[in-house]
């Protein structure tokens, strides 16, 4: 998002970025195979399952986060990697299969569609007070906590789908 973007489309650019990520995210989760869902795919890095799980958690934090932030100006956002609620996500996603996985994706990735569809261009220089990094525009945490992680993720996707079809 640029901060020299008109006003009156700030707010649709961010909901237009959210959208292709999300459009992306859900081409990934769909060419999953089943039987890779779990393979390790080496470098101590997260499985499909793991990832999958972790982009609809952190979709459905974000969006009770974007909320507070859109009805009060100065609301607490944003976590740490040692949040409880992230590591029990990933942790039980062992458990869970590749339906259960795409149909969690898909519905967190629409509750947070849906609060995004709330935002207003008046918001986005809104200060919020992040638990990580201090105050700092509305527009500082979707680019971080919603566009960036989104796109960091496809990213570990991509990475990670490569690296488990070239394992034995």
């Amino acid at each position: 998002m640029t901060a020299d973007a008109p006003d009156e489309a700030r707010s649709d650019a961010v909901r237009a970025s959210n959208d292709q990520l999300d459009e992306r995210l859900r081409e990934l989760a769909a060419q999953i195979p089943a039987d890779l869902l779990h393979a390790d795919p080496g470098g101590d890095e997260w499985t499909l399952t793991q990832n999958l799980a972790h982009v609809a958690e952190f979709s459905r934090y974000f969006s009770v986060d974007l909320a507070a932030q859109l009805k009060q100006e100065g609301t607490a956002v944003g976590r740490t990697h040692e949040h409880a609620d992230r590591l029990a996500a990933v942790a039980a996603a062992e458990g869970q299969g590749l339906d259960e996985l795409r149909g969690a994706l898909d519905a967190a990735l629409d509750v947070l569609a849906a609060q995004l569809a709330e935002l207003r261009d008046e918001h986005l220089d809104r200060l919020a007070h992040n638990r990580k990094y201090g105050p700092e525009p509305l527009t500082k945490f979707l680019d971080r906590y919603v566009l960036g992680h989104k796109a960091a993720h496809i990213q570990q996707l991509e990475k990670t789908i490569e690296a488990v079809q070239r394992r034995p």
